[in-house]
């Protein structure tokens, strides 16, 4: 088990979120992302939860990166930018020597795998020897970019060029808990020193065929029974329960309180602490009992000085996956057992669907934006059990809990 947590005396130091971008199949832009959890949807098949016929060039500083990198790649891109654009981050009046990105990244997808191949089989001589000296000539898919564009680091580098982030960074591909990972691994070389600000998230494109296999094969993929229900049920407990993977994408910024008040900008949320947690098992199979959620749901709490009446809401994965889902509900109602009541609950894959990596980032703006308004939408409440009044101005601080499907936890815990 692994945390941290930044406290300092006059506050300068702290750690705030300031740019949120995010980009969905229900919207392009945090904001519209945001308002599909407010509706209702009708969805019949995993298609309705695929990004298709986006144009991403008005989004994209460099348009010409279209051609070098995977679709997927190119979700992760745009979010990025998305985030430098609300938090009003530029080159200029910037070291960048001291701005970092961290990446939550999907494996490679289909059509990686299809390219390299066609490129691999196109510079093939009559003995089955590879043609080095032919690799991108004999065939439209064989360049040098098609093995490139399958790169899983390939968000990283770009985002990176586009800043002119020189900082330390990092690349995760760990699922469900890669965006939580990415904020965790910033935010700890923020505490040693090392960056000023740094671009945290993940992208999600497990829409693709050879995933969905997977899932299928290890009998964790919700399969559609109706033509008009096809969506996550959190928590449930029926045979048919099952995840949604959905295509997706969402970075958020993170800088010093100091340094954004003296940019003139004014923070969505302060992260207090955060920690990560696993199961020893094997993937998909869920945990015997929830004990090592519920040690990693203290520890960061205990790091940030937060006691447990202080929550006032919580985020979690609410994945579909039966088993899976039953660690984490008793981890939240175990944990809070001692208090009067359960904090409010809120989950976004019955709206958004399971957006693997992408996911617990978009949940800080989420929250932040019901700390202000003071509302909560029904269509993303949770009950599990007897929940307390949402109560922002007394309850200022909530938790926001990743359970991946491969046994992997993280949380991270904000003030609002």
């Amino acid at each position: 088990m692994s945390s941290f947590n930044h406290n300092n005396n006059d506050g300068s130091k702290e750690i705030v979120f300031t740019g949120i971008g995010m980009i969905t199949a229900h919207g392009y832009g945090f904001q519209s992302s945001l308002d599909a959890l407010e509706k209702k949807h009708t969805r019949s098949s995993i298609d309705d939860y695929k990004i298709k016929n986006f144009n991403p060039a008005p989004y994209l500083t460099d348009r010409k990166v279209v051609k070098v990198v995977s679709p997927r790649d190119v979700l992760g891109l745009v979010a990025f930018e998305e985030c430098v654009k609300a938090a009003g981050l530029t080159r200029e009046g910037m070291n960048r020597e001291r701005i970092g990105l961290y990446v939550g990244a999907p494996p490679s997808s289909t059509v990686d795998n299809t390219n390299y191949a066609e490129a691999i089989e196109a510079t093939r001589d009559s003995y089955g020897q590879i043609r080095e000296a032919e690799f991108g000539k004999t065939f439209r898919s064989a360049s040098p970019t098609t093995l490139l564009s399958g790169l899983p680091n390939n968000v990283l580098c770009y985002g990176s060029k586009t800043l002119d982030a020189r900082g330390p960074n990092s690349n995760y591909t760990t699922l469900e808990t890669s965006g939580h990972l990415s904020v965790i691994g910033a935010s700890r070389a923020m505490r040693l020193g090392r960056l000023d600000c740094a671009i945290a998230g993940g992208f999600s494109a497990h829409t693709d065929s050879i995933i969905l296999e997977s899932l299928h094969r290890h009998k964790v993929l919700k399969e559609s029974t109706s033509p008009d229900s096809y969506q996550v049920t959190p928590f449930s407990t029926s045979e048919e329960g099952g995840t949604i993977p959905a295509d997706g994408a969402a970075f958020i910024s993170m800088e010093f309180r100091g340094e954004a008040v003296a940019r003139g900008v004014t923070p969505l949320a302060t992260l207090l602490s955060g920690g990560t947690a696993s199961e020893a098992q094997w993937p998909f199979t869920g945990a015997k009992d929830s004990s090592t959620l519920v040690g990693l749901m203290s520890d960061i709490l205990e790091k940030a000085g937060v006691q447990k009446d202080q929550i006032g809401l919580v985020a979690v994965s609410g994945s579909g996956v039966p088993h899976i889902d039953l660690v984490e509900k008793d981890a939240v109602t175990t944990f809070f057992a001692a208090t009067q009541d359960l904090p409010p609950i809120i989950c976004t894959t019955t709206a958004w669907g399971n957006l693997m990596e992408a996911g617990g980032i978009a949940e800080i703006g989420a929250m932040a934006c019901y700390y202000k308004s003071g509302q909560i939408p029904s269509q993303v409440m949770l009950q599990i059990g007897k929940s307390c009044e949402f109560n922002p101005n007394k309850k200022t601080v909530g938790l926001v809990l990743r359970t991946s499907l491969s046994g992997e936890y993280t949380g991270l815990v904000v003030r609002f």
